[in-house]
């Protein structure tokens, strides 16, 4: 560390250099000022063209941005936020992620561990703060400038990557590729001199996108079968137009799958799915990729296979009305009347009560109405009985 830089600048610039080296080429930033020294280090591998710099003011809309570079490029994006509730807000985008298999590294900004829970001003809780839905979370201490802590700035990079694009040999939640917390501690001062990246050689990335789920058709034995569709979910890839032109079955593709072409796509699937003369006599859905847009073709992904025509007619359950400890409901004078019985009962008494005060109310109104003043019916000529 020179006398112009700082322990939090050159574990920043340790860190995102790997970040580099390892393959990410796209980067948002929001800018906070716990976060200034990634700040200062991401705008000069911009400068030096290393890497992609955004700047969102707004962290949802950088998470939502990270995540739509990382699902079209098959490779983390990182995505750096200063601390407190700044952090929240990538919760939205961590959800689509971790249930997409988009990688995302999140490199948060924190204050030191020793003013958590002191009331500190834009300090929160920031470690595992999204749970079940990152692949893997590191909370880091601040540095401090030791010998050392860029080697460990390198390896911390090193194992976020690597659980990011997944890993293992079968697909499963935990070696799905994913987002990454890497919860990044800083004391002040926050930033210092930034060396010149331009005469770094810019890697040559290798194609280390996320880990894909198609290896799994090697173990998939399917047998030719009529009444079978395939569906091509968002990823899907060229292996689902492949599967229905050599089974020569239908195949229902979305915009995004990268399968929407072929002899066998339906265009108008959304209509034919929904006709029972078409949809109602599929048995069997072969599935690639996440079905995301069509509620159809995701109801018929996940409907049970039935026989011709959806399978046998439901019979609609037969109503068993409960017995009492007395016996037959349906029996009178054993005092076991149905609550139904009861009520309707309760309401014609409660009927028969009220309704001729009704009537009479309503006799008496009409006659005051009818009945004519004697001094208007002189007028109209009307005959008036004498009085005796």
């Amino acid at each position: 560390m020179t006398a112009a830089s700082s322990p939090a600048a050159d574990f920043a610039l340790a860190i995102l250099r790997e970040f580099v080296a390892l393959g990410v080429t796209d980067a948002v930033l929001t800018p906070g000022s716990r976060s200034q020294a990634l700040a200062l280090v991401l705008a000069e591998f911009d400068r030096a063209r290393m890497l992609d710099l955004q700047v969102r003011l707004d962290e949802r809309t950088a998470g939502f941005t990270a995540l739509g570079v990382a699902a079209e490029t098959r490779r983390p994006a990182i995505v750096v936020t200063t601390s407190g509730t700044a952090v929240a807000n990538l919760l939205p985008a961590v959800l689509e992620a971790s249930h997409s298999n988009v990688p995302m590294l999140l490199v948060t900004s924190d204050r030191p561990a020793e003013l958590r829970g002191t009331g500190s001003n834009q300090t929160t809780w920031q470690p595992d703060i999204f749970g079940r839905f990152v692949r893997a979370s590191f909370d880091v201490d601040a540095p401090t400038g030791a010998e050392g802590e860029a080697e460990v700035a390198r390896d911390i990079a090193e194992r976020s990557w690597a659980a990011a694009v997944g890993g293992g040999s079968s697909v499963t939640a935990a070696s799905a590729p994913g987002p990454v917390h890497v919860n990044l501690q800083f004391r002040e001062p926050l930033s210092g001199v930034v060396a010149d990246l331009t005469a770094l050689e810019a890697p040559t990335h290798e194609p280390t996108n996320a880990r894909a789920v198609e290896r799994d058709l090697v173990s998939l034995q399917l047998t030719r079968e009529a009444r079978t569709v395939v569906i091509a979910g968002d990823g899907a890839g060229a292996a689902a137009e492949e599967l229905a032109h050599q089974g020569g079955w239908p195949l229902i593709a979305e915009p995004s799958s990268g399968a929407r072409y072929g002899r066998n796509l339906v265009i108008a699937y959304r209509e034919l799915l929904a006709d029972p003369e078409f949809g109602g006599r599929v048995t069997r859905a072969v599935v690639f990729g996440h079905p995301s847009l069509a509620r159809s073709a995701a109801t018929t992904a996940s409907r049970r296979r039935r026989g011709d025509r959806g399978g046998p007619a439901r019979r609609r359950p037969r109503r068993v009305q409960p017995r009492s400890p007395g016996g037959d409901l349906r029996r009178r004078g054993d005092g076991s009347a149905p609550v139904a019985r009861r009520r309707r009962r309760a309401i014609a008494r409660r009927r028969s009560r009220t309704r001729p005060r009704t009537r009479g109310r309503a006799r008496t109104r009409t006659r005051q109405r009818t009945r004519t003043k004697p001094h208007l019916a002189s007028r109209l000529g009307a005959h008036q009985p004498r009085h005796r």
